[in-house]
């Protein structure tokens, strides 16, 4: 019996990528995509640049681009 997959979502409103759940455990929002391209992990937004200039208020997995 082959292992069961993780399937992951990412929202479209704040590009957090989560499991596969029915809303976005960050902002709520129902709206996801299985299609995303490029990631990065927050680890500490607070001293992270390029999160701050991302636009990433929050630590976690994000999608660069989400369609």
């Amino acid at each position: 019996m082959a292992p069961k997959q993780i399937k992951y979502k990412c929202c479209k409103n704040c590009k957090h990528i989560y499991k596969d759940k029915n809303q976005c455990p960050l902002c709520k929002s129902s709206q996801s995509s299985n299609i995303w391209r490029g990631e990065i992990f927050v680890f500490d937004q607070t001293k992270s640049q390029i999160a701050s200039k991302l636009g990433y208020n929050d630590n976690g997995r994000f999608a660069l681009k989400v369609k």
